[in-house]
């Protein structure tokens, strides 16, 4: 997705906050810590794969396969840098596969 969709999403949430509840985490960590305390499961969850852009870049894919592999929800791939192809060649691989239905 590119900035302007989410921007766009996140503006109307924000305006239609009385019909949802969201619920926003700077990192996979804050979201498993959380879904471990509190009884929890998005329907729809935007995925940062830049979140943590520099030394653990890597762990992105991992961290996508983690949080597939334990929810339930349709997972949108965010990226502000265009890693279109990088990130399609990843969820194309053999344990990706499962969840082709869920990965955006």
């Amino acid at each position: 997705w590119e900035d302007s969709i989410v921007k766009m999403l996140c503006a109307t949430l924000m305006e239609q906050r009385e019909q949802w509840v969201v619920n926003a985490f700077t990192s996979p960590h804050f979201y498993w810590n959380y879904i471990e305390n509190a009884v929890y499961s998005p329907e729809i969850i935007i995925y940062d794969w830049d979140y943590n852009a520099g030394a653990l870049a890597d762990d992105s894919e991992r961290y996508l396969l983690e949080i597939l592999s334990n929810s339930h929800a349709m997972v949108f791939v965010f990226s502000a840098q265009d890693n279109i192809a990088e990130i399609t060649e990843i969820v194309s691989k053999t344990e990706f596969l499962k969840f082709k239905k869920s990965v955006y």
